[in-house]
């Protein structure tokens, strides 16, 4: 007894076994090419979409089955992320015929998620051997291979990026598998629009001419941002919709750019987006052609892009805009300075995708040295001497001074004198007055009496080629104390 019953085990394992491999078909989506699903805009996805799968070989949907398929077995399709759109629906078979290959056909009503399409009576027309294919779809009749069968199917409403499946098998009538169901993705959903700046470098010239820190280093005075390609790029890689599918979703497009400066705009009179890729279009800040928008310069910029230079779809659906500035050619331009953006896709009639993070987009800085002694005060008793050094073997530097003061809401700006190669010499700030030994004075008194500042001081030479310590006196212990210096090399002391 014991001896037959290990028998009945060891056979219904083996029998299991067989049924686990051999009772497993094989579900593909074949739009427009083989085991290739259908891609949609996550952008038109606010609502369900009707779309049509366009059959290649072998059906748009297309079940492989392991074992014969006869009459009264129904083919079980199910969708997850998606539904059946509300059409006639046929189950084809693929045997090679002309004609007489369709074996069940049903209505499920729109939004349907799962449905049991039952194979027609015994015969021929009903019966699909092991190893042969079946396929869904919405055409008037089947065909002998599937190709260009197509398929309506309802994509459901999503936020979020998602893969829709199908679900397909045989079961029998008395619903136990006769082929064990597989699934496969019929869709992919993805945002449709991608949002990216690219960084990029200036430098403010103090070295050619008229070196004076007006222009950048392209010696300008209509400069720009280094031609700031990517300053806002946005990609868009269409999706499968066409005529049969409404289009992009019906989607309306259109893009906001916004700009931070962390020098607040100082020293410029214009900044403007530009869609011609050449730098030197930024000069031409007048041209119809050329400018994008404008934006007055004050807190965070917000341009706005026209539909004619992207209206999210055909020859504006992807796009790529400079940022370009114009310098007000008299004020030094405050360094070191980061400008940013933000890009902003504005889809008004779907899934609406949130602004890009701000990402860096320019970083100026000088081909001069530039320190910037802290803990400055306009008074006698708390004098600051500053000794700097120009190492440059050859060029003479001018020394030029930026006075800056929360306290009285005063910028003052001058020529101290210059500084020979090779040489040293000293700047003293004290009450109402900052000067170079053996240059020009400049006057302090509109600070006021006692008034904490800071200052800046350039020294137009290579950055590696000075440098500047400072010592105060303690007004109270008459002692020296070191100040510290924040320069665009670092920290000194």
């Amino acid at each position: 007894m014991i001896k037959h019953l290990k028998i009945l085990l060891f056979g219904m394992a083996v029998i299991g076994l067989m049924a686990g491999t051999a009772f497993a078909g094989t579900t593909k989506v074949n739009h427009a090419a083989d085991n290739t699903p259908f891609t949609a805009s996550l952008e038109a996805m606010s609502a369900a979409r009707n779309v049509m799968l366009l059959g290649a070989a072998n059906g748009p949907i297309n079940y492989l089955v392991t074992q014969v398929i006869t009459g009264g077995n129904f083919l079980t399709v199910s969708f997850t992320g998606a539904a059946f759109a509300g059409n006639q629906v046929r189950v084809c078979k693929v045997d090679g015929a002309a004609a007489g290959n369709q074996i069940g056909v049903a209505t499920p009503a729109s939004g349907t998620t799962s449905y049991n399409f039952q194979i027609a009576a015994s015969n021929a027309a009903g019966s699909v051997p092991a190893g042969e294919s079946v396929y869904l779809t919405t055409e008037a009749a089947c065909n002998a291979t599937g190709a260009g069968s197509n398929l309506w199917i309802q994509l459901s409403t999503t936020a979020s990026a998602t893969s829709p499946s199908a679900t397909v098998g045989f079961v029998s009538a008395g619903n136990l598998a006769v082929d064990t169901g597989s699934s496969a993705p019929v869709a992919t959903i993805a945002a449709e629009y991608r949002a990216t700046v690219a960084a990029n470098n200036n430098t403010v010239d103090y070295l050619g001419t008229p070196g004076d820190g007006t222009r950048f280093i392209l010696n300008r005075l209509y400069a720009n941002s280094g031609a700031v390609g990517g300053a806002a790029n946005i990609v868009q890689t269409r999706k499968n919709y066409g005529a049969a599918n409404a289009g992009e979703g019906n989607l309306t497009t259109r893009a906001v750019v916004q700009f931070t400066d962390t020098a607040s705009w100082q020293g410029l009179s214009k900044v403007f987006l530009s869609n011609l890729a050449a730098a030197a279009n930024c000069a031409n800040d007048n041209a119809a052609a050329n400018l994008i928008g404008t934006g007055t310069l004050s807190g965070t910029l917000s341009l706005s892009i026209p539909a004619a230079a992207f209206d999210g779809d055909g020859a504006n659906g992807s796009a790529n805009f400079m940022l370009c500035v114009v310098a007000n050619g008299t004020a030094a331009l405050s360094t070191p300075r980061t400008l940013q953006s933000s890009i902003d896709v504005n889809v008004t009639s779907g899934n609406d995708p949130a602004a890009t993070a701000f990402g860096t987009i320019d970083i100026w800085d000088t081909n001069a040295y530039q320190g910037n002694p802290v803990w400055l005060v306009n008074s006698t008793v708390a004098p600051t001497y500053c000794l700097i050094n120009n190492t440059d073997t050859t060029r003479t530097a001018t020394v030029l001074l930026d006075v800056m003061s929360s306290e009285s809401a005063v910028v003052l700006s001058g020529s101290l004198g210059t500084l020979a190669p090779k040489t040293s010499n000293m700047v003293t700030f004290t009450a109402n007055s900052a000067s170079l030994t053996g240059g020009t004075a400049l006057s302090l008194s509109t600070l006021g009496a006692d008034k904490r500042y800071t200052s800046k001081v350039t020294v137009t030479v290579n950055p590696n080629n000075a440098s500047m310590t400072c010592i105060q006196t303690d007004p109270v212990t008459g002692a020296k104390r070191a100040v510290p210096v924040l320069s665009n090399s670092g920290w000194t002391q």
